[in-house]
């Protein structure tokens, strides 16, 4: 499972779960700073339609 938080300034966390309930993170929380809308929204876009590969390959700090 995947949680994503997108800040007003830009900053977008990406956590990656292996259960609902929050108790067993897969990675460390990744991050990027200074997002625009649309790329969050790609990126949001690419995670709805189950691409978690593509995911996991962009450039996160």
């Amino acid at each position: 499972m995947f949680v994503v938080d997108l800040y007003e300034n830009g900053s977008m966390l990406i956590d990656e779960w292996a259960d609902t309930d929050y108790e067993r993170k897969l990675v460390p929380t990744r991050c990027t700073r200074r997002e625009t809308l649309p790329v969050a929204l790609g990126l949001w876009q690419t995670l709805r339609l189950g691409d978690v590969p593509a995911v996991r390959t962009e450039a996160w700090s």
